[in-house]
């Protein structure tokens, strides 16, 4: 016989593992795994709740982006000093919450601050004209030259008796021939803030409206305010107008509904502050042709308001257009007030290259409250009207 076959796989008579099997149980005597609990309707209710949930973000997304769509978003631009700064106070006057009286407190140090810087910058204007020695209260002069209007501007005090120094000197006669015939443009808004320096000097001082407007800060930066006018909101921002504030403008501001630009009419015979060899309204006229042909405004509706008509108005009654060497070629009436507007307003004109866009202009006087509030309501129903055709709500 030979030898026994090799077998595969356990043993018959063990159990899976080669162990003895114990004797087998019945199968109703078998143990049985716990029953799997079954998760009624979890997956059709997470869906529905999620689709609700998208639903509700998107129709949010949608309504937010309709809103966005009818804010009339308007961008003031314009040179340093043209006035758009005032234009923006006056709108917080006429639409927003105006200025109270812990508004105008804040102005105090404002209108104190200008005052000194306007005496100083006469005083710089007498020496440069070789007539400062001719001044009579020359200790006072002197005084006033080492104070530093930019520590008052923010919020140092100015004396008493710095002010009695101030009234001496502006009432001096060769000051005030230089104020008549020489003073530098910045100096425009100031005048009456010199007439009452001993006024604004007290604790008891509180700045009215018309003080708060006439205040001169250089605006650097962006600065925005929202108005809601018959039941539109509108959007306004203000940046600054030197050179150094120029980059911000336009990568921030492809969107707006208009650009108002504002230029000073007044400016014609006045040099850059950052610049003396830079006429103010040939930089104003360069700054505009940027604008109105920069590929970013291609689309948007433009308002030129023409600015300072009062102080215009006073100048070109001694000033000679023509007499200006970057405008020698007016060959209009002399001293005419209107024919001078007429002659500034064709200079911008013709920086207009985009023959699809009509250009809107207004001759504004951005102190002048009821002035600001009839040329704006004017301009709403065009910049409303370019809005509603932009979102295709006009055909």
């Amino acid at each position: 016989a030979g030898a026994p076959e090799a077998t595969h796989g356990p043993d018959p008579g063990k159990d899976g593992r080669g162990a003895p099997a114990g004797p087998r149980r019945p199968s109703s005597q078998r143990p049985r795994p716990p029953p799997r609990r079954r998760r009624r309707g979890t997956m059709g209710g997470c869906m529905g709740k999620h689709d609700e949930t998208s639903k509700a973000i998107d129709a949010d997304m949608a309504n937010a982006a309709e809103e966005e769509q009818m804010r009339v978003k308007l961008l003031l631009l314009g040179a340093g000093d043209s006035g758009k700064s005032t234009i923006f106070k006056q709108m917080r006057i006429i639409y927003g919450i105006g200025f109270d009286e812990e508004a105008r407190v804040d102005f105090r140090k404002c209108v104190r601050g200008n005052a000194l810087e306007a005496i100083q910058i006469l005083i710089a204007a007498c020496i440069e004209r070789g007539v400062a020695d001719d001044i009579r209260q020359q200790e006072a002069l002197q005084r006033v030259k080492e104070l530093n209007h930019k520590d008052v501007l923010s919020g140092a005090d100015l004396s008493v008796s710095s002010a009695d120094d101030i009234a001496e000197l502006w009432h001096d006669a060769v000051v005030q021939d230089v104020w008549l015939n020489h003073r530098p443009g910045e100096l425009e808004m100031s005048k009456d803030f010199l007439d009452r320096v001993q006024e604004i000097v007290l604790d008891s001082y509180l700045p009215s409206q018309s003080d708060v407007l006439h205040t001169r800060v250089r605006t650097t930066g962006i600065i925005q305010q929202e108005y809601n006018i018959d039941d539109v909101r509108f959007v306004l921002f203000d940046v600054g107008g030197q050179k150094s504030e120029r980059k911000k403008w336009i990568h921030v501001f492809d969107e707006v509904s208009a650009v108002i630009f504002v230029a000073a009419l007044s400016d014609f015979d006045q040099s850059l502050l950052e610049n003396e060899d830079l006429n103010r309204t040939v930089e104003a006229i360069t700054i505009f042709d940027e604008v109105c042909n920069s590929r970013w405004f291609v689309h948007t509706a433009i308002l030129l308001f023409l600015n300072k008509s009062d102080l215009f108005r006073e100048k070109i009654r001694r000033v000679n257009i023509a007499d200006v060497p970057e405008f020698n070629d007016y060959s209009g009436t002399p001293y005419s007030y209107d024919e001078g507007v007429q002659y500034f307003l064709e200079k911008f004109k013709e920086c207009n290259r985009v023959r699809t866009r009509q250009l809107f202009h207004h001759v504004t006087c951005a102190t002048d409250t009821s002035n600001v509030e009839f040329v704006f309501n004017a301009a709403r129903e065009v910049i409303l009207n370019r809005n509603l055709w932009d979102n295709g709500f006009l055909a």
